[in-house]
This record gives C-alpha cells, sequence and structure tokens, in this order.
C-alpha cells in the first residue's frame, strides 16, 4: 500500500450498516445455499434436521417427492405413519443424480428423469434405515441428519423469516445471500442438448488479471453430439468483463470400465479402482464420511456458530494404501462457497476510492506473487501428506468456481509417505470450500485415444463471428464486457470408436471485477492483509458482525 492512499476516518470495516443487512441477510440453522443456474429463479436450502415439529411436519406433507439417502443408496418413499418419531414408509423406487437432474427406476424398471430442483422434491439425509422389505423400510426422526429442499423466488422471504427463528440452533452458519447471488464470477458454460442448453460449470475461476490467467479443464458431463457437432455456449452472466483466449475440445475415449479426469496441467488422468477413505474426520475431528462418502448432494462445508471458527477448516482422509505403491491420484468433487466472493467484494470495497488505483497497480504484480497471497490466505483447497509424522504441503486445487461442483484430481508421489495407510489433509479458508466427494486411486494410468478438437464456428448474439479470437492460444481475445454477451461454438466431432467417451472444454483466459467503492481507505487497515490467514480472520469478523447485526 503507497503513502497517496490518505488516512481513512470512517473505515470501510468488518462490521455491517444496518442498511446491508435489511437488503441482503440470509440467516439460516446450519444452512448452506446451493443456487440453480437453469431458466428458473428457484433457490435450493439446507437445514440441519432431527427429532422436532419442523421435521416431523416436513415428512407429514403429502405434497412432498421425498428421496431418502442413507445405507449407500437412495431411495424414492413415501411415509406411510409417523408413530414414536418412528416413521414407516414405502419404496416406490431408487434413484441416482445427474448434472442437474435426477433418475427414478420404480421396482418395475421404469425410469423417469426430473430435472432439478424440483420444488416438490425434498431430500431427506439419514444416519440409517432399517429395511423391512423389498417394499417397506423405517427410519427415527431423530436420524434425520439433514433436509434439502427448493423455494420459489416468490417465497424467499418467508424463508428468511423462519430462518432468523432458528439463531439459536445448536450448529449455526451464517450466509449472506442475497448481495451476492449475481456478484462475482466467471465464464459460464452450456452444453447443448435436447434441444436446450443446460449449464456445466465455469472456466479460468479466480484469473481476475492477465498474469492469472491459466489453462482450465472442465469435464462436460454427458455430452452428446447432434448432427455430427458438439455445440456449447460460453456466456458473461455477472458484472465482469471476461477476456478468453483459446476455446477447443479434448475429447478422450477409453474403456468403458476406466474414468478419466484431466488434471490442471491437462494431463488425463484414469481412474479404474477408486476408494473411498477409511476414515474421514475434519479438523475437529469430527467424523464427515457421510458427506465425502459418494457423489450426491451432500457437502462438507464447515460447521459451528461463527464465534467457534478457526481460520481454516479442512478434512483428514485415510486411505488403505497397497503395499508397494508410490503414486496415487486423489479425485475430489467440489465447488467454492459463495462466502469466498463475499468476502472478496468486502475485502475490496475496504480500498474505498484508491480501488481502481490499486487495481492499475495489480496489474503489474507477478501472477506467481499473487497466487502465494492467495494461498497463504487459505483461497485455493491445500494437499498435505503426512510423513513421519509431520504434514507435508504437496500441491494444491484451483478453483472451481461457486455455481457448480466439479470434478478435479491431482497426481501425487506418496514415495515418501511412511508404509500402511496414507493420510491425506485438505485444507482451506473457513467457509471458502464445499466439498462433495473425496477418494483415491493408486492404479496406473491406462492406454486412452485422445483428439483435439479446434473451433467449426464461433457466433456471438450479436452475429458476429469469434472463432479467429479462439483458435490459437496467442495475444488474440474473445472479450465480453456486459451481462448477456454470449457465443455459442460448434466443434465437429470424432467418429465414434466404440469406447466410453469423455469430453471436456480446453480454455484458457482471464476476466476482471467491476466494483466501484466509495470512500477513503484505512492503509494500516489494508496493509494488515500483507499477512497470512488475515484474509480468513476478516471473513469470520464478517460473520461475527452479521450475528450481531442480526441480533440488534
Amino acid at each position: 500500500m503507497k503513502d497517496e492512499m490518505k488516512e481513512n476516518t470512517s473505515r470501510i470495516g468488518p462490521r455491517l450498516p444496518r442498511p446491508v443487512f435489511n437488503g441482503m441477510v440470509l440467516f439460516l440453522a446450519a444452512a448452506m445455499l446451493n443456487l440453480s443456474l437453469g431458466c428458473t429463479n428457484n433457490t435450493r436450502y439446507t437445514r440441519w434436521a432431527g427429532d422436532d415439529m419442523e421435521t416431523e411436519k416436513t415428512v407429514r406433507d403429502p405434497s412432498n417427492i421425498f428421496l431418502l439417502h442413507g445405507n449407500s443408496e437412495i431411495l424414492n418413499i413415501v411415509p406411510m405413519s409417523i408413530r414414536d418419531s418412528l416413521v414407516m414408509a414405502s419404496v416406490t423406487g431408487t434413484v441416482e443424480y445427474g448434472n442437474g437432474y435426477y433418475i427414478v427406476t420404480s421396482r418395475a424398471g421404469v425410469t423417469r428423469q426430473v430435472k432439478t430442483p424440483d420444488l416438490k422434491a425434498v431430500d431427506l439425509y439419514v444416519n440409517g434405515y432399517n429395511k423391512i422389505n423389498d417394499k417397506e423400510i423405517s427410519f427415527k426422526l431423530g436420524d434425520v441428519k439433514r433436509i434439502d429442499y427448493t423455494v420459489s423466488e416468490i417465497d424467499i422471504g418467508a424463508t428468511i423469516s423462519a430462518g432468523f427463528g432458528l439463531v439459536a440452533g445448536a450448529f449455526v452458519l451464517l450466509i449472506f445471500v442475497l448481495a451476492i447471488a449475481k456478484g462475482q464470477s466467471c465464464p459460464f458454460i452450456y452444453t447443448y442438448e435436447d434441444g436446450q442448453y443446460k449449464f456445466i460449470g465455469e472456466i479460468y475461476s479466480g484469473a481476475t488479471y492477465p498474469s492469472l490467467e491459466r489453462h482450465d479443464y472442465l469435464a462436460l458431463g454427458d455430452l452428446e453430439s447432434t448432427d455430427g457437432q458438439y455445440r456449447i455456449k460460453i456466456a458473461n452472466k455477472v458484472k465482469e468483463i471476461q477476456h478468453t483466449n483459446l476455446a477447443e475440445l479434448v475429447v478422450v475415449d477409453h474403456p468403458r470400465d476406466t474414468k478419466v479426469v484431466m488434471d490442471k496441467n491437462g494431463t488425463c488422468q484414469t481412474l479404474g479402482s477408486i476408494q473411498n477413505p477409511v476414515k474421514a474426520v475434519n479438523l475437529r475431528g469430527k467424523d464427515v464420511s457421510l458427506e465425502l462418502s459418494k457423489q450426491d448432494t451432500l457437502s462438507y462445508s464447515g460447521e459451528g456458530a461463527p464465534d467457534q471458527q478457526a481460520e481454516k477448516d479442512g478434512v483428514v482422509l485415510t486411505f488403505e494404501r497397497p503395499a508397494g505403491a508410490e503414486n496415487a491420484k486423489l479425485l475430489i468433487k467440489a465447488k467454492n462457497n459463495l462466502w469466498i466472493d463475499y468476502t472478496f467484494k468486502r475485502f475490496h470495497e475496504l480500498f474505498g476510492s484508491y480501488y481502481h488505483k490499486w487495481e492499475e497497480r495489480q496489474l503489474k504484480v507477478p501472477g506467481d506473487s499473487i497466487s502465494s497471497w492467495m494461498a497463504a490466505q487459505g483461497v485455493y483447497l491445500q494437499v498435505s501428506l503426512k510423513k513421519n509424522g509431520i504434514w507435508e504441503r504437496v500441491d494444491q486445487f484451483n478453483l472451481p468456481g461457486p455455481m457448480a461442483y466439479r470434478e478435479d484430481v491431482l497426481a501425487l508421489d506418496i514415495s515418501g509417505a511412511a508404509p500402511g495407510p496414507l493420510e491425506v489433509k485438505l485444507e482451506a479458508g473457513t467457509l471458502f470450500w464445499e466439498l462433495d466427494y473425496a477418494g483415491i486411486d493408486f492404479s496406473s494410468n491406462t492406454e486412452v485415444k485422445t483428439t483435439v478438437v479446434t473451433l467449426s464456428q464461433a457466433t456471438t448474439n450479436q452475429g458476429t463471428d469469434v472463432a479467429s479470437l479462439l483458435t490459437a492460444d496467442d495475444d488474440k481475445y474473445y472479450s465480453q464486457p456486459e451481462i448477456g454477451d454470449e457465443a455459442v461454438l460448434t466443434f465437429a466431432a470424432p467418429a465414434a470408436a466404440g469406447m466410453s467417451r469423455s469430453v471436456f472444454l480446453h480454455s484458457k483466459g482471464h476476466y476482471q471485477i467491476l466494483q466501484d467503492p466509495k470512500g477513503r481507505p484505512d492503509r494500516k487497515y489494508l496493509e494488515a492483509f500483507l499477512q497470512p490467514g488475515r484474509l480468513n480472520r476478516f471473513s469470520l469478523e464478517l460473520l461475527t458482525a452479521g450475528l450481531q447485526g442480526i441480533k440488534n
């Protein structure tokens, strides 16, 4: 921070003014929020449950479609009775989740696909249930750990009011939603399937300066070709200027029993024998195996009240290591919490009217220096291995963005770890990440067929051909300065190879966050952010101030 920054007599500090609260605060007991980015304005909520009136009321509601998560499977159930907190329910089918939908298979083998979020769908997560027979199960209300449900935009006000009444709950997390729901992000990617575009995820998240520009490899789900072509859409949906340098597809044909994930270096990592951890605990020692055991909608993002939080949070995973194994592939499915966007927004506001000058100076700072600062603040998900009883940091996962869960993988050299079970620690700033799954594969990579497909056509919504701006890693960029700017990209699909196929979007770019803070900066206060972990403490100050604001 330079001397030209003036001292502030009214610091933009961590305490949030009441007018901000009135317009933007949503407080839920132990709640995490997932936003749907489809064609609806529905919002997904979570609350921790138990043997209480609210849980019983939810289970008794006959208009709900219940998806029961427990015993390592998901069942479609219809509760029949509740007596002495014991729920008796009939099983109508099994459930599998896709990206943006779920599939219900009835006992007769008939399947139906339902888009999510569905206003009638309620996910019940239980510690376990009793299988009476193939048609009936039972569980206790006290074993209901979590309930996920969807609220339409018109009903959000009522939900906020209900959430305020839960301040005294045993587990409390504070999520400021309305002010950040359409805040900072990065280019959104959609794939064209069945006559419509489906949101898949974000690209090069966190690359907020040219010096942070990086390659990104986004899996495009179960992408199918239409008339021999793959079609995707890249869109600016937030207040940013987005600059994309490269867009091409990497088509990987591989054995049917093998999963392929591209790592941050562009290497195809094959996974044919994925192991779940035999033990998974958070940094407080609490068991989080249920949250991480499978790719579903139950994730770990922290626990406890704001005044009980540490600066860092994470999980420690223990895996059974085969004798002689010296390499492993760590697989996760995760996304960033919206809270990290809000924290950065508030951090930028601390610069006041000096923000734009500071932003210009940041353009001259090497990307490695900015990345090192972000790592010291717990922005990345850092990976450590226990070697000789000491944790050694070995790598980190890039930011996936807050709008969709994303699979990622890291190849690890575990030759220095002691023989026996392998211990891995994943750690980041508190509430910065949501971790849905973690597993490991000790097998060697298998042979795959990789085809790089360049753009056939790229047309913006203004009718401009921008293909020449996206076909090479050069100094040409397709820029999207306005919300609503988008382009449809078309690629020729390679001929089928008689194997399973995974398709990835290889992109490269960066983006600029558009903010215009007011007021004078506090130089001394800002200089404190040069200290490792200061952004984490600032985040917790925001949480605590928010809690005080609501109580007052």
